[in-house]
């Protein structure tokens, strides 16, 4: 794995601490081994879209000129996303 490297914002109850954000290959995983929930928005993935593969959701950015894209997270998550262009 390979850490995330673009910006990450965190609301709620998660700390910086709390939840791992990294590269496996081309899939990007956010991982929370903590019992809180909270949103994490993240800028700098480099697609319009993304998909969380584990519930087929899939996600916009917003944003015109720094795209980001807002998560929420619950309790023991491990979310996995596959870039859509």
């Amino acid at each position: 794995p390979r850490d995330f490297e673009g910006k990450v914002s965190l609301d709620g109850d998660l700390t910086a601490t709390d939840v791992k954000i990294a590269w496996y290959g081309d899939r990007l995983a956010i991982i929370n081994p903590t019992n809180k929930s909270g949103s994490v928005t993240l800028k700098g993935i480099g697609a319009d879209r993304l998909k969380e593969l584990g519930r087929q959701r899939n996600y916009k950015a917003s944003g015109f000129f720094s795209k980001s894209f807002e998560i929420e997270v619950e309790p023991y998550d491990l979310l996995v996303f596959e870039k859509q262009q």
